[in-house]
């Protein structure tokens, strides 16, 4: 992800915004043989993704163009139309069911500046890429599908108009 942000961020000299909760997904929450123990937790079962995120940045020198925003994903939005901000780009770790995704999308597109991208990860659940491929339908001429041939895993889109 870090050389994505960079390669995308450097030419056209903005920032990304990162949206995400670092909470983790529920499962490990409820599942016991979930990583509880592993780097990513205190031993307690206190998560420490935000932490480890943050040393990610550093470690792959992407700091200064990746700004994170720790709210769920439409809180996020709210703050940011709240204040009136705009972005070239943002990359939303937000709702993984369909109508989440569909709200996320119809929440972010008047955020992102013309020319902007928005972009996300888990591109291959189903509901996911169902519901980034429908709003490029609808919004045909004004958003474009980028198709991420090295990380599949990520959704594109370019807001045109």
């Amino acid at each position: 992800m870090a050389r994505i942000c960079r390669r995308l961020a450097e030419p056209r000299k903005c920032t990304v915004l990162s949206v995400d909760t670092w909470l983790g997904a529920p499962i490990v929450y409820t599942d016991p043989n979930a990583i509880i123990h592993t780097e990513l937790s205190d031993g307690n079962g206190n998560l420490k993704l935000f932490e480890k995120f943050l040393k990610n940045m550093i470690l792959s020198n992407i700091s200064d163009i990746v700004t994170p925003l720790r709210l769920p994903s439409l809180g996020a939005a709210h703050v940011l139309n709240c204040f009136k901000i705009k972005a070239d780009m943002i990359y939303i770790d937000g709702d993984h069911e369909y109508e989440g995704v569909k709200a996320d999308l119809a929440a972010y597109y008047p955020i992102v500046k013309k020319g902007g991208l928005f972009f996300g990860d888990d591109a291959e659940n189903v509901d996911v890429r169902r519901a980034v491929r429908e709003m490029v339908a609808a919004l045909s001429g004004q958003l474009q599908w980028a198709e991420n041939r090295k990380d599949r895993a990520t959704w594109l889109t370019w807001k045109l108009l």
